[in-house]
C-alpha cells in the first residue's frame, strides 16, 4: 500500500504541475507590458456564425465569445483553435441575444442585459448557465459593464428607445443598487467603460451624436469630466483594452454608416496617440477586443457591409 502511495507521487507531481500552467493571466502586467497594437495579423476565422454586438471575456485560461446578432451559443478560443462551449437554445437564453455585457467576477463570467431585458446569468465553465433571481436595473442593451472595487457595474445604455445615463452596482450579481439616476455625461449607449488607474473611465459613445469624450468617477456617482474632446474622432461601438501600462481604442461606428479601423493608446486616459490610422482589418464597430497569450485579439463584429467572423491578434 505505501509502494503504491509512492508511485502514485510523480503522477500526481505532473499533475499539479500542468494544472499551475494556464495561459497568460491578461491582470498579470507582465503579460501585456509589451503590446504596441500597430500591426496586425489575420488569424484563422472562428467557427461560429458573423456576429456583431456579441461580447467577450477572457476567463480560466481562454477568450469566450457570447452570444450576439441572430446567435445564442458561447464559443471558448485557447489561442489556437475554437470549441462550442454552449449552444442549446435556451441555456444562455431563448433566442438570440446581442447589446450584452460579460465580465470575468469571482471566479465566474457573468451576462448582463441584452437584448432589452434586466436578468443576469452567471457560468463557472462557459457551458451551464444560471439566471440570478433578483435584478433592479431597468431591462436594456448597448449598456457598458465593469469590474471596479470588488463590484461590477452597469453604466447607462439603451432602456428601450431612450438612452440613459444610470449607473448601477453589485458586489455578487444578483441585488443591483442605483449608484445614480444621472450621471453627469450624457445619456448614450454604445459606449465603454474600463477600470484603469484606479478609476472607472467612460469612453466616447452616441447621445444622439458620436461623441469623444472622456469621463471618470472613483465611486460611479460622481463623474468628472476629463477631455470633452479626445483626439480620436467621434464614435460609438468601438472598443478598448486595459494593459499594464496603458489604454488602446480600437475602431468603432463614426457616422451613420461610416466605420474605422484606426488604433489609439493612452497612458492617461486623457491624452490619446494614434498608434495606426490602419490596423489592416476592415473599418468596423460592434467588434470585441481582449488578450490571450501576449497578444491583442480583434474578433468579429460588423463592417458595414456585413457582419464578421474573422479574428485577427496584435502582439
Amino acid at each position: 500500500m505505501n509502494y503504491l502511495k509512492l508511485s502514485l507521487l510523480p503522477v500526481i507531481a505532473s499533475f499539479l504541475v500542468s494544472c499551475m500552467q494556464p495561459h497568460t493571466n491578461p491582470l498579470d502586467p507582465s503579460s501585456t507590458i509589451n503590446l504596441k497594437g500597430d500591426t496586425w495579423k489575420q488569424s484563422t476565422d472562428a467557427l461560429f456564425s458573423a456576429r456583431a454586438f456579441h461580447a467577450a471575456s477572457y476567463f480560466n485560461g481562454y477568450i469566450y465569445v457570447v452570444c450576439g446578432t441572430g446567435a445564442d451559443d458561447a464559443w471558448k478560443f485557447n489561442g489556437t483553435s475554437w470549441t462550442k462551449a454552449s449552444g442549446i437554445t435556451g441555456v444562455i437564453y431563448t433566442g438570440s441575444r446581442a447589446g450584452h455585457s460579460v465580465l470575468n467576477f469571482s471566479n465566474e463570467m457573468w451576462l448582463l442585459a441584452g437584448g432589452n431585458t434586466y436578468d443576469t446569468k452567471h457560468s463557472d465553465d462557459g457551458t451551464y448557465w444560471s439566471s440570478t433571481a433578483v435584478t433592479y436595473f431597468p431591462a436594456r442593451s448597448n449598456q457598458s459593464a465593469v469590474t471596479y472595487n470588488g463590484r461590477m457595474w452597469i453604466v447607462g445604455g439603451l432602456c428601450g428607445a431612450n438612452s440613459s445615463n444610470d449607473v448601477w452596482y453589485s458586489s455578487e450579481g444578483a441585488y443591483w443598487m442605483k449608484a445614480t439616476t444621472n450621471a453627469a455625461f450624457s445619456k448614450r449607449h454604445g459606449h465603454v467603460c474600463v477600470s484603469f488607474n484606479s478609476k472607472m473611465w467612460l469612453v466616447g459613445g452616441n447621445d444622439g451624436s458620436q461623441k469623444n469624450d472622456i469621463w471618470s468617477s472613483t465611486d460611479g456617482i460622481t463623474w468628472i469630466q476629463s477631455t470633452p474632446a479626445a483626439a480620436f474622432s467621434a464614435r460609438s461601438y468601438h472598443a478598448v483594452l486595459v494593459t499594464a501600462e496603458k489604454l488602446f481604442l480600437i475602431g468603432g461606428k463614426t457616422g451613420a454608416s461610416s466605420y474605422t479601423n484606426d488604433v489609439w493608446s493612452s497612458t492617461d486616459g486623457i491624452t490619446w496617440t494614434q498608434v495606426t490610422a490602419n490596423g489592416g482589418f476592415s473599418a468596423r464597430g460592434m467588434h470585441t477586443v481582449t488578450y490571450l497569450d501576449k497578444k491583442m485579439w480583434l474578433i468579429a463584429g460588423r463592417d458595414g457591409t456585413s457582419d464578421k467572423n474573422d479574428v485577427w491578434y496584435s502582439e
